[in-house]
């Protein structure tokens, strides 16, 4: 069994062998409350805090958030508003969420 990288979410550092299934599970999380807002800060976290923790995690975020925008519905809109939020974020601004950000609005 992988242990996966210390000090980051297992998922986080297991995203790249199940990139499918939770690219299914981060879009039902980040669709509907009441996960919807657990679902919101997890993925801050992952974006700004554990990314620069796990070599080429950002870009497999960024991958992941595709998928997830790819979908029908109001997914890459979601997404969109939230990278630019904290992209914006005056007390915390997230250079990573700008990035994924331009990423999304190009795919």
């Amino acid at each position: 069994m992988d242990a996966g990288v210390p000090g980051v979410p297992l998922l986080l550092s297991g995203l790249p062998r199940h990139r499918a299934q939770l690219a299914e599970l981060w879009a039902r999380a980040l669709a509907r409350r009441p996960v919807q807002d657990s679902a919101i800060t997890a993925l801050r976290e992952w974006i700004d805090t554990y990314a620069e923790k796990c070599p080429g995690s950002l870009d497999t975020i960024g991958a992941l958030l595709g998928d997830i925008a790819g979908r029908p519905g109001s997914h890459r809109e979601r997404l969109v508003w939230w990278l630019g939020k904290w992209a914006g974020d005056r007390d915390r601004p997230s250079a990573s969420a700008a990035a994924l950000r331009r990423l999304i609005e190009l795919t």
